[in-house]
């Protein structure tokens, strides 16, 4: 139930509420009354800016009518002064004194130039001058120091200075770049050979030599080394010939036979131009068969010891250029000796030995 305090609180709350309304209207009405002012003098500005305006547009009018007055006047004065063109034939031709008048060549501030007139083009000879491709020797210089202070320092073009050791012995350099020497050297000597050494069969004393080394190829249990540095199968029959021979129509640089001891038909045997017995006419004829045996037949020599009878002749080297021949004549009932004879060549007899 409220108190007679409750309700006098109320009244000074009341009180308080109307005065701040009180306030609040007085605000509100002097903020009108500042606001109609505003609005006035917003009038007035916007009577004065249509007066401007209209004044701005006169002297527009009257500006416009100033250029149509002067552009009147341009074609006015265009239309009084007539300049007539320039006679046309071929000339130059300049105003003057309010006429044409033919511009002459020269006669103007310059006539010459060392002597030439038209298109000048100076050299340097012709205003005493060098050409630029110009390099004077030592005598024409002039002006050049007697002596030269050397620059100290260590580049390529500088002098070293006056108290540097110059070493005179390799001994006397630090080997910093691990440079091989004479004691250092992997490799000293090659079979007791020292510098460029070259290597001779001789040289090598122990071991054995791989097979590869020995020629191209493959080595193996079934090749052999020919002649021509080569691994190789073995030839048939036998090494090659001394010399080369047809036998039975085929020309051979080997012997026919596997068995170099198997004596060849000498029928079949042509050496040169030599067939047959003819092959032992001359010690020239001997020396153009290869070595080996050949054997013979009754009919065989025509003539001489060994015509009629059977045997074998050997043809073997006496020396690198020449050979010799003995032939074993097959022995026949009744005979009482051996039967060997020995070819001489200066007649191609066959002498019993």
């Amino acid at each position: 139930m409220a108190t007679n305090a409750d309700f006098d609180a109320l009244i000074v709350r009341i009180t308080t509420a109307t005065n701040t309304l009180e306030t609040d209207v007085a605000t509100i009405n002097e903020g009108a009354s500042d606001i109609e002012a505003s609005v006035t003098a917003a009038q007035l500005a916007a009577t004065q800016a249509g007066v401007s305006a209209t004044t701005a547009t006169a002297q527009a009018g009257n500006a416009a009518a100033s250029a149509s007055a002067a552009q009147a006047l341009v074609t006015e004065l265009e239309a009084a002064v007539i300049i007539e063109e320039a006679p046309v034939d071929g000339n130059t031709y300049g105003r003057n004194n309010a006429a044409w008048v033919e511009v002459s060549a020269g006669g103007g501030a310059v006539d010459s130039v060392n002597g030439q007139t038209g298109v000048v083009v100076l050299t340097a000879a012709d205003v005493g001058a060098k050409p630029s491709s110009y390099v004077p020797t030592w005598t024409e210089v002039t002006g050049k120091p007697t002596t030269f202070a050397p620059i100290i320092g260590t580049a390529a073009n500088q002098a070293l200075a006056g108290n540097t050791v110059i070493p005179t012995n390799t001994n006397q350099l630090t080997n910093g770049a691990n440079f091989v020497t004479a004691l250092t050297a992997p490799v000293r000597s090659v079979a007791g050979k020292a510098g460029v050494v070259v290597l001779e069969a001789a040289d090598i004393e122990s071991g054995v030599m791989a097979p590869a080394r020995l020629g191209t190829g493959t080595p193996s249990s079934t090749t052999v080394l020919l002649g021509n540095g080569t691994w190789g199968s073995a030839p048939s029959g036998n090494a090659p010939l001394d010399v080369t021979f047809t036998y039975n129509g085929t020309s051979r640089t080997t012997w026919p036979f596997a068995d170099r001891l198997e004596p060849c038909d000498l029928s079949l045997v042509t050496a040169g131009s030599n067939t047959g017995s003819a092959n032992f006419s001359s010690t020239a004829a001997v020396n153009g068969l290869p070595v080996g045996k050949y054997y013979f037949g009754a009919s065989t020599f025509a003539s001489g010891a060994l015509n009629g009878q059977l045997g074998v002749i050997t043809v073997d080297k006496v020396n690198a250029t020449q050979k010799r021949a003995w032939a074993f004549v097959q022995s026949i009932a009744g005979d009482t000796a051996g039967k060997m004879y020995v070819h001489r060549g200066s007649d191609a007899a066959w002498l019993p030995v």
